[in-house]
């Protein structure tokens, strides 16, 4: 190995890097140049190095660049990336196959550390190489260095009292958000949505560029959502401050929007913590309103639950839906069922039902779609008149959860 690197004219930086992963508290040149004077190897000037040409020779050029470029945006942490000349990676590569890579660490990875560390020292943030704030990276060529930002995420609960607005921003189907006659030359099928009455004014605060919502399910258009509130993180897209003061945020969001939207237990977010709501499967309680008819004796109407409450539930996906979802026949179960009331022809029911079961599809059937359903056990069409999200029963929720049923 020794004697084949003797005519590879090697700065210390990269004859280091080929043993980086053997031992501790050495930078790279370090090892380099212990293996150089232990075996006799002439030193190398970085800008005479067969691979790196002078690269490690720019590091203070390089750090400076980054400091300017974060000039003006708010974080606390950071991390480095670069981008190099192919040929740059095609040399390192061939020594790796003369000299083996077992113990070896690639040029990006020295460069990125090294970079960073100077950095720090200018800016007096930290590295995070996992989570950071921002990434700079440095093309090494030409200078140029691009940002990632990342992504601010907020966890919170919302009660949605507006039956006539979605969860997300809804693209109109005729010309898939681009602008039409049917849309208005909106680009929606709503014009307002749950996610666009929240998001208001963290994007003031923020600066954010974009959002994004993610609910751990959503209600229907023409549903309420009361009860301790759906869990949400809300996304925050390149944004330029990230130190935010969710109080204030929440009031004036809530003032904004009182009657329409409600937001409560804010807390910052994490990227995995999006997964987890997407993820997440927890049971969900409703309040229905429901009309027959014709009077429904209350015995009868009874020993309806009951049945339900003790057959599995077969639920292909509903007609509404069909053109969005899989054609599939989907398992669920209700867990509890209760009569609230019951006035000649309309009731109104409480019910728990395991995730993802279609509550509207549950009573009229959706013709035959859902089996059994409510109104295949009463022998009669049954219809929903209004239907309410009153718990969603995840663990933050059963602990945690606040806010109200609604009449």
């Amino acid at each position: 190995m020794i004697c084949g690197l003797k005519t590879r004219e090697l700065c210390d930086h990269c004859l280091g890097r080929l043993v980086a992963r053997i031992g501790h508290g050495y930078s790279n040149d370090q090892r380099g140049r212990l293996i150089r004077e232990s075996f006799g190897m002439q030193e190398v000037r970085s800008a005479d190095c067969k691979l790196c040409q002078g690269l490690f020779d720019r590091l203070d050029e390089y750090a400076v660049s980054v400091k300017n470029r974060l000039e003006g945006l708010s974080y606390r942490t950071f991390a480095i990336g670069s981008r190099y000349d192919p040929t740059v990676i095609e040399r390192e590569e061939n020594i790796w196959s003369e000299c083996g890579s077992e113990f070896a660490e690639p040029i990006k990875v020295e460069m990125n550390r090294e970079i960073g560390k100077r950095v720090e020292k200018l800016t007096g943030k930290s590295t995070d190489t996992r989570n950071p704030d921002v990434t700079a990276i440095i093309d090494v060529n030409f200078l140029q260095v691009d940002l990632e930002i990342s992504s601010l995420f907020v966890y919170g609960r919302y009660l949605k009292y507006d039956r006539t607005i979605p969860q997300t921003r809804w693209p109109c189907r005729k010309c898939r958000g681009k602008g039409c006659k049917r849309c208005n030359f909106t680009g929606k099928m709503y014009q307002e949505s749950v996610e666009e009455l929240i998001r208001k004014e963290f994007m003031l605060a923020t600066g954010a560029e974009e959002s994004a919502l993610h609910g751990m399910g959503r209600e229907d258009i023409d549903a309420r959502m009361l009860g301790n509130g759906r869990p949400f993180i809300l996304e925050l897209k390149r944004p330029k401050t990230r130190e935010i003061d969710l109080e204030s945020i929440e009031q004036a969001t809530n003032r904004a929007n009182e009657g329409r939207v409600m937001i409560f237990d804010l807390r910052m977010a994490s990227k995995e913590e999006v997964r987890r709501i997407k993820e997440a499967e927890p049971e969900k309680s409703y309040r229905v309103t429901i009309e027959f008819p014709e009077p429904v004796p209350c015995a009868k109407l009874l020993n309806a639950f009951g049945s339900l409450r003790q057959s599995p539930i077969e639920q292909r996906t509903p007609t509404r839906v069909a053109h969005r979802r899989a054609d599939r026949i989907r398992t669920r179960f209700v867990k509890e069922i209760e009569l609230e009331s019951l006035d000649a022809n309309v009731a109104t029911i409480r019910l728990r039902t395991s995730s993802g079961t279609y509550v509207k599809e549950l009573i009229h059937g959706d013709g035959g779609r859902t089996k059994p359903s409510l109104a295949e056990l009463l022998a009669m069409n049954v219809s929903v008149r209004q239907l309410d999200v009153i718990g969603v029963h995840d663990e933050e929720g059963e602990v945690d959860g606040q806010g109200v049923e609604g009449n």
